[in-house]
């Protein structure tokens, strides 16, 4: 093949080889073979056999390739350099976009300025038997916010306390006394009544 030339010079030496043998002639083709440059004018093509026999990493048939590049193939695997270039970068920004991303922002829900779960145990009231529950203790575990509007006073569930202890009463259910959580023992009250869990529900829910 005509109007070519190879000179031996390291990668960092290529734009002084450039400026000294082409004199920055922006109309030519460069091939890395190693520590050689393969320089040929533009418009002139290397088949990949021909790429092959003078051991060069690369070729360029002028064909476009399937993303519609037109430039040099890789010898080895005949993609595309433009391909591999653009598939590179697009990792490297996904590395460098996953760096910065920020770490998950875990949002801790408040009731009245409290953790969730500090509330519930600020409002309940720790009894041996499951089945049975205080109105607050019992608003705490199912309807925190509801509880939060009613300021969790004695006043506000008197209504509530009243209804379950007729309907104790009327069925003959035993009201238990039990420790006052501590949302009301700092009100002053030190003792609060337990009722069946499934009267609470028929009440609150």
């Amino acid at each position: 093949m005509t109007n070519r030339v190879e000179i031996n010079v390291h990668r960092d030496q290529v734009e002084a080889a450039l400026v000294a043998y082409f004199h920055i002639d922006p109309a030519v083709r460069v091939f890395f073979n190693g520590h050689t440059l393969v320089v040929g004018a533009a418009g002139e093509f290397i088949s990949r056999a021909e790429a092959k026999s003078r051991d060069l990493s690369v070729f360029f048939t002028g064909k476009p390739c399937p993303a519609g590049h037109i430039c040099e193939r890789r010898t080895t695997n005949y993609e595309c350099v433009e391909c591999t270039r653009e598939r590179s970068l697009t990792s490297s920004r996904r590395r460098r976009a996953a760096k910065k991303a920020p770490p998950p922002v875990t949002i801790t829900p408040l009731i009245n300025g409290r953790p969730l779960d500090d509330y519930r145990t600020w409002c309940s009231t720790t009894l041996g038997d499951t089945a049975r529950d205080t109105v607050v203790g019992w608003l705490a575990k199912h309807d925190p916010e509801r509880l939060a509007i009613m300021d969790a006073t004695p006043e506000a569930t008197q209504r509530d306390g009243y209804w379950l202890m007729h309907r104790c009463r009327e069925r003959g259910i035993e009201i238990t006394k039990v420790p006052a959580p501590t949302v009301l023992k700092e009100q002053g009250i030190d003792e609060v009544n337990a009722y069946p869990v499934w009267l609470l529900a028929e009440r609150l829910a």
